[in-house]
């Protein structure tokens, strides 16, 4: 190797990093590398950098590319070769490296070395661990024992850590080497990890406990539970500086798999339970050590909870682990109520699973569990509660307030589980929470009341009977009183913005209660939702989620808030009003969103029947028509024309009142058009039907318009009855002219498949003229039914042609599903069927299980409709294609038939064959018997069995569906294992 290139070679790799060289000099460096790299020899050369280079860069360089020369192209090598590298690694490892080799170097040394394990080790390197432990023997330096423990990590790290994805080729060599290391060394090693422990070194025994704990979970336990490590143990327990790394290694060494009486065993024998009652936890002053206490104490609790509660379990064993759980769970509450997050968080998870033991098994009961069940109901009440300094604002949020938000959840999940396991024990607690809040509002921060109010709202989740059934006895039902308190008190004035929506929420989650309370308590809740409590808050957050919340709560209440419509709409007018917006308007995301759920909400009031004509009237006249006027009048004065498309603002203005309105129609249904008493209110949403058709015929088609005119058309058509059938024509021939966006065609496809849902027949004409025109244009749009792998499933591109093919497959479903099926083989469209039906076929190889699963609907369909009247050739070419489609995407290597999804697949699949033997009969299975089933190998035997099932396959007495489908998924399974 000629001095020239020498330089030029490490120049090559230090100018990669070198933050003066230019971007060309980087570029031409990294492309001769390369190219290096290709070469068959350049593994000789990064050997001999890595033993004379004196520079760091070029020994990590030649590092890595030597591991992966090792890992991709070591089939070069002869045995002599392997040798040279191996010897040349020990030499460095030797003889080169010193406490100044900086660490990333060491680690890449090891990474490398390694690589050269995993292709020798044991056959041609059986010294390999051996040459270790001389190493060891050997009076060994600080710095060997630490590149000891490293190798033994990265070897952890190839091959047994669990977090890492395997190819089937790499989990085989990962197994022999792990079975050839407990044959040859493991017992030594952890000789090893004894000696190293004992030496009490700060560093080196605590990096020791970590490699050990991962070399725990696939050795022979009783290799380190020995007297010896077990007195080290309760030793090291006792020492701030491995009291936490011991921790973790017993948590390991717990939770390790055995039968439970060997787990009863270890635990005793170890005697995790007296280590725990007698260890003082404090979060203030060692935090580490806290939480690794807590994950012990979790994982024994889980182990024991197990042996505990397993079926038909050994009286005797169950009885002693469920003793010492006992004994130790007042240790594990404390932990729970630990002022540390993160402490009682690793607890959380155990008693989730204790208390759903509880609800399914008698055989574990405390007799003071009633007593800990409340200490846990305490401990989430003081726990969930936000600090002072909480950040309410999302935008402000930083790791700790969504971790805290995290943990919040996970506490309302205990105590939700609590409350079904013990409904009197929650509804006392929930009481005396109440009135306790309630009458310490003064002397209470704002944490306090949230939590009270956050806790009732979860509440009524435990009982779903005591809220949504209206006529319970109020004696007999808490939550009448409690809600009562709650409105009753100024709690909803306290100044915090999560007091305030906490109490909102309530109202709407107990809102089935309502209809029994005074007029006086109903105003004084509507009186909170709009003053400066809720709608009128300054808080934008609270402002917008009280506008929902309203509307959620009047939906159930419409007849008994009836005779409050008329103050309420005076109160709302302002806060409901919709004006031109300004630039600033425009400069928000979702200008006015939440305001169209007033509209809403004034929609479902004005839907009772309670409510006066006259009432009606004036609200809709005050609503509906100066949204007419106002858009009549930007539509003749063409005002919409100086809009831009940073600038929209009478676009904006326009779709907003079309959005209202809409929202202002979903308190109706389809019946009102057939009750005299909503006539009123169904002509006023007739005329501005007219209005809003006008707008989609003359306003350039942005997607707002779109998305709110077809929006409208959504509600009219469930509103109104068949005279809607006078405007949708032109309606959706205006939609299919202007369609150019795959979301245009989405929209339109949703809004045909409503229109034939709703009048079926009916429509036979309007779906037979459009039919050729839809797919012939939807069919550029998504790939001529292609789906195409080659995207990138993120992209954007990719969402909307996926969404336009599940949109497809709907459609056609559909058309299906309303008897329209002549549609697709009448003279006007026949020529366009074999197009359809090769969409169909290719739908079954798309990427999403749902649209593969609506494709398979559509076949089914195709030929339970077409089979008896298309004929023979027709029969014969659907059965071939269905058979090849659905095999190829079975047999798909990402096809994952014990996903529940996938595994719906395959029933959909079974549907399909019944159909096609139904129709199909003897051609069908001839097909399959003499044909294709032979091609993927099957022997006689099975193709005959196969068969034979299948032929059973409607016979319902004999449950043949069930049959077949257990037959088919058999094959499939033992099919994926070849």
């Amino acid at each position: 190797m000629d001095e020239q290139f020498k330089q030029s070679f490490e120049r090559a790799i230090l100018s990669q990093a070198d933050a003066f060289a230019s971007q060309s000099v980087k570029k031409d460096a990294y492309e001769y590398c390369e190219q290096l790299k290709l070469r068959d020899d350049i593994w000789k050369i990064c050997l001999q950098f890595v033993l004379e280079s004196t520079h760091d860069q070029v020994k990590f360089w030649c590092f890595g590319t030597l591991s992966s020369f090792l890992a991709e192209r070591a089939s070069i090598l002869s045995d002599q070769d392997k040798d040279t590298i191996k010897n040349a690694l020990m030499h460095w490892f030797l003889n080169v490296m010193n406490n100044r080799t900086p660490a990333f170097l060491k680690n890449k040394f090891c990474e490398t070395l390694v690589a050269i394990f995993r292709i020798e080790y044991y056959s041609r390197w059986p010294s390999f661990f051996k040459d270790l432990f001389s190493i060891l023997s050997n009076s060994p330096s600080e710095l060997m024992i630490e590149m000891y423990l490293n190798i033994l990590d990265t070897i952890d790290f190839e091959f047994v850590a669990r977090y890492i994805e395997r190819s089937p080729e790499s989990h085989k060599r990962a197994v022999d080497i792990k079975d050839a290391m407990r044959e040859d060394c493991i017992p030594q090693v952890v000789s090893t990890f004894y000696t190293i422990l004992s030496a009490k070194h700060l560093a080196l025994s605590n990096h020791c406990l970590t490699t050990m704990s991962n070399y725990i979970d696939w050795i022979d336990i009783n290799l380190v539970t020995t007297e010896q490590f077990v007195q080290l143990f309760y030793q090291f327990l006792t020492m701030n500086e491995f009291r936490t790394n011991t921790c973790k290694c017993l948590c390991v060494m717990v939770e390790k798999g055995m039968n439970d009486n060997d787990k009863l065993k270890l635990i005793t024998s170890l005697q995790i339970p007296q280590i725990l009652l007698n260890t003082v936890v404090d979060s203030n002053n060692d935090e580490q050590f806290a939480e690794s206490v807590s994950e012990l104490a979790a994982g024994v609790s889980n182990q024991l909870l197990e042996i505990s509660s397993r079926p038909n379990q050994d009286y005797q064993l169950q009885s002693s682990a469920s003793k010492i759980l006992q004994d130790i769970f007042p240790f594990v509450l404390a932990l729970f109520a630990d002022a540390d997050d993160q402490v009682s968080s690793s607890v959380i998870k155990f008693l989730n699973d204790f208390v759903s033991v509880i609800k399914k098994s008698k055989t574990l009961q405390f007799e003071t569990l009633q007593t800990q069940l409340h200490e846990m109901l305490t401990t989430i009440q003081k726990k969930a509660k936000f600090t002072e300094d909480f950040k309410f604002d999302p935008s402000q949020q930083d790791d700790y307030e969504t971790g805290f938000l995290e943990y919040r959840r996970e506490l309302f999940v205990l105590y939700k589980n609590i409350g079904i396991i013990a409904p009197d024990l929650m509804k006392h607690f929930i009481h005396a929470l109440t009135n306790h809040t309630i009458g310490n509002l003064n002397v209470l921060g704002f944490a306090d009341a949230e939590i009270c109010l956050t806790l009732l709202y979860i509440t009524a989740e435990v009982f779903p009977d005591m809220i949504n059934r209206p006529n319970i006895n109020q004696q007999e039902n808490i939550f009448f009183n409690l809600l009562l308190q709650i409105v009753g008190s100024n709690i909803s004035s306290f100044p915090h913005s999560s007091i305030q929506l906490a109490y909102f929420e309530v109202l709407s989650r107990y809102a089935s209660l309502v209809p029994k309370f005074p007029d006086d308590v109903i105003s004084s809740m509507l009186q909170s939702f709009v003053d400066e409590r809720g709608l009128r808050n300054t808080n934008p957050q609270v402002q917008g989620r009280a506008k929902f919340l309203f509307s959620k709560f009047s939906k159930p209440l419409r007849e008994r808030l009836s005779g409050f419509i008329e103050p309420l709409f005076v109160s709302l007018k302002e806060i409901m009003s919709i004006s031109l917006p300004s630039d600033q308007d425009l400069s928000v995301e979702d200008y006015g969103g939440d305001r169209f759920f007033l509209y809403e909400a004034i929609g479902y009031l004005c839907a009772s029947e309670k409510v006066t004509s006259e009432i009606r009237q004036k609200v809709f006249q005050e609503i509906l028509i100066p949204f007419n006027s106002a858009i009549e009048e930007i539509l003749n004065q063409k005002l919409f024309m100086t809009d831009t498309a940073e600038r929209p603002r009478f676009t904006k203005y326009i779709s907003s009142m079309i959005r209202a309105s809409a929202f202002l129609s979903k308190g109706f249904d389809d019946s009102a058009a057939k009750k005299v008493y909503f006539k009123d209110s169904v002509e006023f949403f007739k005329h501005f039907l007219m209005t809003v058709t006008r707008v989609h015929s003359e306003v350039p088609k942005s997607k707002d318009i779109q998305t709110c005119v077809i929006l409208y058309y959504h509600r009219m058509i469930e509103l109104m009855n068949e005279e809607i059938l006078e405007v949708i024509p032109s309606t959706l021939s205006n939609l299919y002219q202007s369609c150019t966006e795959i979301y245009q065609m989405k929209d339109l496809l949703i809004l045909l498949g409503q229109v034939m849902q709703k009048y079926k027949d009916k429509v036979f004409n309007l779906v037979n003229e459009m039919f050729g025109p839809l797919v012939t244009k939807i069919y550029p749009m998504m790939n001529n039914g292609v789906y195409d792998y080659s995207l990138i499933s993120t992209s954007e591109e990719t969402r909307e042609k996926s969404e336009l093919h599940k949109s497809y497959f709907v459609f056609l479903h559909t058309i299906f599903l309303t008897g329209l099926q002549q549609v697709l083989v009448s003279d006007k469209n026949r020529a366009l069927f074999n197009g359809v039906l090769e969409t169909v076929l290719k739908g079954c190889q798309h990427a999403s299980v749902y649209h593969i699963k609506t494709a398979l609907l559509c076949l089914e369909n195709i030929v339970n409709c077409y089979s008896p009247q298309l004929g023979a050739e027709f029969n014969d070419f659907v059965m071939k294609n269905i058979t090849v489609e659905t095999f190829t995407m079975l047999f798909r290597p990402d096809f994952d038939i014990n996903d529940g999804a996938s595994f719906n697949v395959v029933s959909n699949v079974t549907q399909v064959f019944a159909a096609l033997v139904d129709k199909c009969g003897p051609a069908f299975l001839n097909y399959l018997a003499n044909s294709f089933l032979p091609q993927l190998g099957m022997d006689n035997n099975d193709i005959q069995g196969f068969c034979l099932t299948l032929q059973d396959i409607n016979n319902k007495k004999n449950n043949g569906l069930e049959r077949f489908k257990q037959l088919f998924v058999t094959f499939l399974q033992a099919r994926k294992k070849k």
